[in-house]
């Protein structure tokens, strides 16, 4: 599901959606189903939302950006799978016509300092395995059109 919506005044909303109603891969054995399984890399849901102002010389955006629990390999030693954790992270992009060949652009990645967990099983007993952080990241830029 998209929603986009300009206002008149240079504001303007953006929504997506996506559900995934194939998270279970069937398990065959000679042509038969004999179980289901998680299917690896899948997340059931992931959805983003932004909010921006655009005029002729100057655009900000800010996103927030979510995806549910997503299932990683099958660990055949503990007869189950690795998981991660919902994840979700907020972003800021601006940018400034200087003049009509020069840009100026900055953007703010993971402002919120999000961390990735993954732990082993997805019950209340699940084990935590790892987590990982990326950073916060500030990038800086300047284009020039010719």
């Amino acid at each position: 599901m998209f929603w986009q919506h300009f206002f008149n005044n240079g504001f303007g909303l953006y929504a997506n959606y996506t559900r995934n109603s194939t998270n279970q891969a069937n398990v065959e054995l000679d042509g038969k189903k004999v179980g289901e399984s998680p299917l690896i890399g899948s997340s059931k849901y992931q959805w983003n939302f932004s909010a921006f102002y655009e005029d002729d010389l100057f655009s900000v955006r800010a996103s927030y950006n979510k995806r549910g629990p997503s299932v990683g390999s099958y660990v055949a030693s503990w007869q189950t799978n690795y998981y991660t954790a919902a994840y979700d992270q907020i972003d800021v992009n601006a940018s400034y016509d200087l003049t009509d060949s020069l840009v100026l652009s900055a953007s703010v990645i993971n402002l919120t300092k999000s961390e990735t967990y993954i732990h082993l099983g997805n019950d209340t007993d699940a084990r935590f395995i790892q987590n990982a952080y990326s950073g916060r990241r500030f990038y800086l830029g300047a284009t020039y059109r010719f």
